[in-house]
């Protein structure tokens, strides 16, 4: 799999998780904005989740981050 980014910023930060369900999760940063995508490794699904997260969230955009992790809600017991 592989994932073509725009622009030629280099990434800064980088993570990935997986939940219960087998879907795996990756994030990561450049100097611009954060990206996040829902990845489906047994169908090869790839989906840009940024939008999504940012309308439920109400946010313009995700900003570049020097750090980032994926880590699960003690409270949802979402990822």
């Amino acid at each position: 799999m592989r994932i073509d980014k725009k622009g030629d910023f280099n990434i800064c930060a980088f993570d990935m998780g997986s939940d219960t369900t087998g879907n795996h999760f990756i994030i990561y940063s450049d100097c611009v904005d954060t990206q996040i995508f829902k990845f489906v490794p047994d169908e090869l699904v790839l989906t840009k989740l940024t939008k999504k997260i940012c309308h439920e969230n109400e946010m313009k955009a995700l900003k570049s981050a020097r750090y980032i992790k994926i880590f699960k809600d003690e409270y949802t017991s979402n990822l």
